[in-house]
């Protein structure tokens, strides 16, 4: 502004040393929402990955259980039969038989791809074994015969067939919760690591952000001194214009 009198270097030195002071706290204000974010989002992702594992292992428990259940249905229907000659119970089968291959496909589908597999070659060959049996039974009752029927409820191979399908069922519950827990040990890995990454990043940034406010701190006492000695000896008491520092 024209006619205005020359800034004191005292309040340049003020000025210059506020400007890098505001220029510093932004940067430091930045690094802070960078990492409140980092941290958010770190959060939000293991959470997510946490309830799906807990949403896996629920799924696994269920599907175990209606596979379970549904085996000891066909079975009770199959027994039943054979003792009472009652038709009804082949009814009940019929009404069931569908529960135990759905809850098959579905251990299947949520297993392990080396679980899966065993379970098909083993527990799912097990199950149609153990159909085929009970529907000899319920022909056998059919035809009046219900000693055949009660012999093959109570045969050798019925017996190590349900005894297949129950070790399968088993076997593929513990693959769930082990691969659970290896996620798990996953999970707390990754966590560790980023807290580390995020420590690291911290104390880096306080210190590079210590090291900026203490060179500007510097340079303003250095501009402060540099203007003292450039100051006229007959006004040593009074401040010199930043116009008159500017000439030296």
């Amino acid at each position: 502004k024209e006619g205005a009198i020359d800034l004191l270097p005292s309040v340049a030195i003020v000025r210059d040393t506020v400007r890098r002071s505001k220029r510093t706290v932004l940067i430091a204000l930045v690094f802070a929402a960078t990492i409140t974010a980092s941290i958010v989002a770190e959060r939000s992702i293991l959470l997510h990955r946490a309830e799906a594992m807990s949403l896996r292992i629920a799924t696994a428990e269920r599907v175990s259980g209606a596979l379970l259940l549904a085996d000891e249905r066909l079975t009770t229907a199959a027994k039943m039969s054979s003792l009472t000659g009652d038709p009804s119970w082949k009814f009940m089968y019929s009404r069931y038989i569908n529960d135990i291959d759905q809850a098959i496909d579905e251990a299947i589908k949520l297993a392990p791809p080396e679980v899966a597999e065993a379970f098909k070659k083993d527990t799912k060959v097990a199950n149609d074994q153990l159909v085929a049996l009970e529907k000899e039974a319920f022909a056998a009752v059919a035809r009046k015969d219900l000693g055949t029927a009660q012999e093959i409820m109570v045969s050798e191979p019925y017996t190590q067939y349900k005894r297949v399908l129950s070790d399968g069922t088993r076997a593929f519950t513990a693959s769930i919760l082990e691969a659970a827990k290896r996620d798990l040990r996953n999970i707390q890995t990754l966590a560790d690591s980023i807290l580390v990454a995020l420590i690291v990043i911290i104390c880096a940034s306080s210190i590079w952000l210590w090291r900026r406010l203490s060179l500007g701190l510097e340079a303003s006492h250095e501009f402060f001194v540099k203007a003292q000695r450039a100051a006229p000896a007959t006004h040593s008491l009074a401040w010199p214009t930043a116009s008159a520092c500017a000439t030296h």
